[in-house]
């Protein structure tokens, strides 16, 4: 099967998989238009399709609201604020100049001050707090939020504010976050768990693609049904990711293994502690199941403690129950 479109698109040209998400958001948009607005949380690994979703969403609500856009980006936690100054950069761009210009002032003044704490944040974080509201309930909005696992705290703060007086706006923010990188005790862990917890705000989860979802989404990418080897060998190796389906039919082949895919997992390996990083390069070679009597002398074994040195990859003791296998969690996805 040929792993490109007739117009050469990498992407399909259609939202596969999300009917009843999409749908959820916008039943939500509308509460928000009569007044009853809400925070929509979009959840998931690197790859799902939680760009893809929240893309989709904004083009469906676009003709009946201002859509707005603002993005965080890697070490922006370092830097108070980083996600409001985009939102700042987002309203310039869009004749908001004003608006903009406020915003962006208010958290510069406060750095020229240096970031106090006490009074001084609290004052901040309502001061900024107030102009979101502000912003938000002169029509109905939709304040799309991408990347929210790199926010920085201060933005999460002025979130919070906000999150407590949407129910009474025309207005709705839907941000997304990679799950995967959910730390526990980590700023935006204790705010979601905050926020949830006081109703404050919902969560969604995209989940990966079936096997008919997946076939589909094959079809819109090649211009024609996949043959059943190659379904069989896409889903396996893609594990329903959308972003993995799309690289490996862009690379010809479901077996292949994309230069865009390995170097994400090259990035994302290096953060890992040492220890996690000799597990997850066992796991690359023996795959996700092996016979639980595995020993150091077969091949398969020897194989991986050569590529992780370590004398635990495999166990030397036999197992009463040598015909079944030991089930090893699946490779991490980006």
């Amino acid at each position: 099967m040929s792993g490109e479109r007739p117009d050469g698109a990498r992407t399909a040209p259609m939202l596969v998989g999300r009917a009843d998400l999409l749908s959820l958001a916008l039943r939500r948009w509308a509460s928000a238009v009569a007044g009853t607005g809400t925070l929509l949380l979009v959840a998931g690994e690197a790859g799902i399709g939680k760009t893809r979703l929240l893309g989709e969403f904004a083009t469906r609500v676009a003709p009946e609201a201002r859509v707005l856009r603002a993005t965080a980006y890697p070490r922006d936690a370092e830097a108070a604020g980083s996600l409001l100054l985009d939102l700042a950069d987002e309203l310039t761009r869009l004749g908001r100049a004003r608006q903009g210009s406020a915003l962006r002032s208010r958290l510069l003044e406060d750095r020229a001050a240096g970031s106090g704490a006490g009074s001084d944040r609290r004052l901040l974080v309502g001061d900024l707090g107030a102009l979101l509201r502000d912003l938000l309930d002169e029509e109905p909005t939709l304040l799309r939020i991408e990347d929210l696992h790199w926010v920085d705290e201060l933005s999460l703060d002025v979130l919070d504010r906000l999150a407590v007086s949407l129910p009474g706006m025309p207005a709705m923010v839907v941000a997304s976050y990679r799950s995967d990188e959910l730390y526990p005790r980590t700023p935006l862990a204790q705010w979601r768990a905050r926020l949830l917890g006081q109703r404050l705000a919902e969560e969604v989860h995209p989940p990966r693609l079936g096997r008919e979802e997946t076939a589909v989404l094959a079809e819109a990418l090649t211009g024609s049904l996949p043959s059943t080897a190659f379904l069989d060998a896409l889903q396996s190796h893609s594990d329903g990711i959308p972003l993995h389906i799309e690289e490996l039919i862009a690379a010809g082949s479901p077996a292949a293994l994309p230069d865009t895919v390995a170097e994400a997992v090259r990035t994302r390996s290096a953060l890992l502690h040492a220890e996690t990083q000799s597990v997850a390069a066992a796991a690359s070679v023996v795959g996700r199941s092996f016979p639980s009597n595995c020993s150091r002398r077969s091949p398969k074994c020897r194989r991986i403690r050569s590529r992780t040195r370590s004398r635990s990859s495999c166990s030397t003791t036999s197992s009463p129950a040598p015909t079944r296998g030991v089930r090893v969690p699946p490779r991490p996805h980006l």
